[in-house]
């Protein structure tokens, strides 16, 4: 496979996932009013102090959100990237759309469902062994 093959489903990849969490993350930071973020600079926060202290913790449940979202949206770019030459699941179901073969596509269809189901499990389970720590 040659460079620019890997380049291209690389750039698409992130290009097509990464905005999901970017812009969940943007919607938790900038939910907070801007009263509150205006009197923690009164107090002499920083800007550090204002984004760790403020805008934080009430990002942190849209924060897992954009993850769980990004890993959905990366599961389901494996049968576009499969258009462009990427090899697994996701030429599987290619292959079985393009022959009409049910079966084939079913079992594929249904391990990327697997594989979304435990990918999104063992996120939710880092995330509450994490609030669990603290």
């Amino acid at each position: 496979m040659e460079l620019s093959q890997k380049l291209g489903k690389t750039t698409l990849f992130i290009t097509h996932d990464l905005e999901e969490a970017l812009r969940l993350t943007t919607l938790g930071l900038t939910g907070v009013a801007e009263d509150v973020k205006e009197a923690a600079r009164a107090h002499g926060a920083t800007k550090w102090h204002v984004l760790r202290g403020v805008e934080l913790p009430p990002a942190r449940a849209s924060i897992p959100a954009g993850i769980n979202q990004t890993i959905l949206m990366c599961l389901s770019m494996v049968v576009i990237a499969s258009l462009i030459g990427a090899q697994g699941l996701g030429l599987v179901v290619l292959t079985s759309l393009q022959y009409a073969a049910k079966g084939q596509g079913l079992l594929a269809g249904i391990a990327i469902l697997l594989c979304a189901i435990l990918l999104c499990a063992m996120m939710i389970d880092r995330i509450v062994q994490g609030s669990f720590r603290k």
